[in-house]
């Protein structure tokens, strides 16, 4: 392996565990709220979108793994694409879905 993949592949585990622990701390704080925005503020969560593309394909694993909800927003605000549409507003099935797509065809996934 060339050493520049080494420093990739040791970037990229680096950001893996650095998301693992900031979605474990962003579940454990905002698991009593009810309202999306309280969620989406939380610090941890603004610091999942503070990480950039280097968690876009992490959050798509999450939502390809069912534990998604409300990273959508994240990955809008990280991308600034939006994959999904007014008609599917309250549809998870159809936004993840719509979010995965975006995903295989950006190359993320």
């Amino acid at each position: 392996m060339l050493r520049s993949e080494v420093d990739r592949a040791q970037r990229e585990e680096a950001a893996a565990q650095e998301f693992r622990q900031l979605i474990r701390q962003w579940r454990e704080e905002s698991g009593g709220y009810s309202s999306p925005r309280k969620i989406i503020s939380s610090q941890a969560y603004q610091q999942v979108i503070a990480m950039g593309e280097a968690a876009v394909p992490l959050i798509l694993k999450e939502i390809q793994a069912g534990r998604g909800m409300f990273l959508e927003y994240a990955l809008g605000k990280i991308t600034g694409a939006d994959a999904t549409d007014e008609s599917m507003q309250g549809q998870v099935e159809l936004i993840n879905e719509a979010w995965l797509k975006w995903g295989r065809d950006n190359k993320y996934i």
